[in-house]
């Protein structure tokens, strides 16, 4: 396999784009953001409310991510976060009017 930097300091890593300190530098505890325990909850409950399946294309038994609607990760109002499967979360992720479609 390749080695991996990290884009900011340049350090080896094994996976990923950034190395944990260069990450907790870009984005730093804040009051909006849930980590670990809290969010772990919170994602399982997104995930089993919608039944495992992508909001966007239905597929199942592939690991599923979730998207904030508004693109704000620190706003994690029920409401605004769906499950949704890499490539679906890859085009939500570009916002419109770039095509991205982000289900209601």
């Amino acid at each position: 396999m390749a080695a991996t930097f990290c884009l900011d300091c340049r350090r080896r890593i094994e996976r990923g784009s950034r190395c944990r300190a260069c990450e907790r530098k870009r984005f730093p505890a804040s009051p909006g953001r849930l980590r670990g325990a809290r969010w772990q909850k919170l994602r399982e409950e997104i995930l089993a409310a919608s039944g495992n399946r992508c909001a966007n294309c239905g597929r199942a038994a592939i690991p599923l991510e979730i998207h904030h609607r508004d693109h704000d990760y620190t706003n994690n109002v029920t409401g605004n976060l769906i499950p949704l499967c890499k490539p679906c979360h890859a085009r939500a992720a570009l916002r419109p009017p770039y095509g991205a479609v982000t289900p209601e």
